[in-house]
């Protein structure tokens, strides 16, 4: 681990990566830093997010996440240097690290500081000189708000500053500060339209379209704040199902999914699930026992790679015979989390493969308790499902596709949300396809909450330049329809005559069970 440090710190520029890459990997070990290597890490990577070099910046960034992670309360100590740093990256010309950077500051409230304490030292940017800077943070201060609430942070001390930010020069600025209007107004009711119609510099016609949009929102019942209704209103009786009213879906997902069939099908990947000899255990002791072996084995990239697959099958043998009853079960894998993670990323094909499989057992025996080991795997698993080699990539895929059915959480919607736009076409199509599985398997209380992030992403996928994101988006948009259909009204009325055209054909089609012949569509 030191050498991995040392090696960092004293790295020229040509060897910044290499030296990320080596200190991940000393990272994921056992072996633990002290305050001091924390503290040297910490500060050689915001030097290095300083950089204009893509790879070195992406790199600095994902070692910040490991450290924030493994090592948040030495990191805590760091926490204003770092978001000042990642305030200042935010200005970045490239799409991919203002988005990564965005996912670290939301990381950073859910494990190192509090919402408020990270969203202080954001703040100033909101009046910074590049409008990507002030895009960024308005689109951060949404996301808190619908992930942690209105409690999470002192809104009342940005309402100027938001409804100034209406009048920004910049189209994007003023986008963004009318969807975290929004989001506020869902979250804290009528008082934000009177905050607003007393602010100073609002023009009239800017004033009446974020009303509109208040009045949609009201009118959907997705409101977390009882408010009155607004004059001329409708009382807005429209509400997602509960989770006992919710009825089977008609519209199934029926996407193009050609590389089920080619490494891994689903077949074969749901009789290795249960095609597995159970195993007994007596106690909780016993099973930390089990655990215990099971870390120390897959965790290891030297042991003989039979042994660590054999530990992969013996904790579903486990998982068969019963172990999810036993109290310390959904401790013991969260504690597994990061060895999880080394399976999954092991580009040996039968490791990955296995950890996948035994991944989707677990994530079905603990359901939303799931959610734990969800943040740190979906993300390792979404990259693995990018590669070439067609045995991991669909192990990847059908991991998730399990993870997701079984696993209710906001912080899914939220990485979904985050990927949306990734450069890698396929990370796109796989995220309209998996929130069309959330879409179909999730209660509506749990939609509901995610709503607005749940829009962005079909509308966008829609208009995807990708053939194959919009038919995944189109079949998403019809499942989201069943429950939110003055939602899905408003999708649709936004769109373009031949945009419609597609959708309403998307759905004769679903419903005569067949798929899309059109490539460009």
């Amino acid at each position: 681990m030191q050498a991995a440090v040392d090696a960092v710190v004293k790295a020229s520029p040509k060897e910044r990566v290499a030296a990320c890459e080596r200190l991940e990997s000393a990272l994921l070990s056992s072996e633990r830093l002290d305050t001091i290597g924390v503290g040297n890490v910490i500060t050689t990577m915001l030097d290095w997010l300083k950089s204009n070099n893509v790879k070195v910046a992406l790199s600095a960034l994902g070692i910040l996440r490991m450290i924030s992670e493994r090592y948040p309360e030495p990191c805590g100590d760091y926490l204003n240097d770092i978001v000042a740093v990642v305030r200042e990256k935010f200005s970045d010309s490239h799409e991919q690290i203002r988005e990564e950077c965005l996912e670290f500051v939301m990381l950073l409230m859910q494990d190192v500081s509090t919402p408020q304490a990270v969203f202080d030292v954001l703040a100033p940017g909101l009046k910074h000189r590049t409008p990507r800077v002030k895009q960024s943070i308005l689109s951060c201060l949404e996301q808190i708000v619908s992930t942690h609430g209105q409690q999470a942070l002192r809104l009342s001390v940005h309402m100027t500053t938001l409804c100034k930010a209406l009048g920004d020069r910049d189209e994007g600025v003023r986008e963004a500060a009318m969807f975290a209007l929004v989001e506020i107004y869902r979250n804290v009711g009528e008082r934000v339209r009177k905050d607003v119609s007393r602010a100073e510099g609002v023009s009239s016609t800017r004033l009446a379209d974020l009303f509109d949009r208040f009045d949609a929102v009201l009118n959907s019942g997705t409101m977390v704040a009882t408010s009155p209704t607004p004059a001329g209103g409708s009382s807005g009786s429209s509400r997602a199902p509960s989770a006992a009213s919710k009825k089977p879906s008609k519209l199934h997902m029926t996407t193009r999914d050609k590389s089920t069939h080619v490494g891994v099908s689903p077949e074969d990947f749901e009789q290795a699930m249960h095609d597995v000899e159970e195993v007994h255990v007596r106690s909780e002791h016993e099973l930390q026992s089990e655990f215990d072996s099971f870390n120390t084995l897959l965790s290891n990239d030297k042991a003989d790679w039979e042994k660590r697959v054999g530990s992969s099958k013996r904790m579903r043998g486990l998982i068969s015979g019963g172990a999810a009853e036993f109290r310390n079960f959904p401790e013991l894998c969260k504690d597994s989390a990061d060895t999880c993670c080394i399976g999954a990323r092991d580009l040996r094909s039968a490791v990955c493969k296995e950890t996948c499989v035994t991944l989707a057992s677990m994530s079905h025996a603990l359901g939303s308790a799931f959610e734990p080991l969800a943040k740190q795997l979906i993300p390792v698993l979404l990259k693995q499902a990018n590669i070439n080699v067609k045995v991991i990539a669909d192990s990847a895929n059908l991991s998730l596709r399990h993870i997701i059915e079984a696993c209710e959480s906001h912080r899914v919607i939220a990485y979904l949300h985050q990927n949306r736009n990734d450069r890698a076409v396929v990370i796109r199509r796989r995220v309209v396809e998996y929130l069309g599985l959330a879409l179909q398997n999730w209660t509506g209380s749990t939609l509901q909450k995610n709503i607005t992030m749940i829009i962005n992403i079909l509308k966008e996928g829609i208009v995807d330049a990708d053939s194959e994101v919009r038919k995944n988006a189109r079949v998403a948009y019809w499942v989201f329809e069943e429950s939110f259909p003055s939602q899905a009204a408003d999708i649709m009325k936004n769109l373009d005559a031949s945009k419609q055209k597609l959708l309403v054909k998307e759905r004769d089609e679903i419903r005569n069970g067949g798929s899309s012949s059109s490539s460009s569509s």
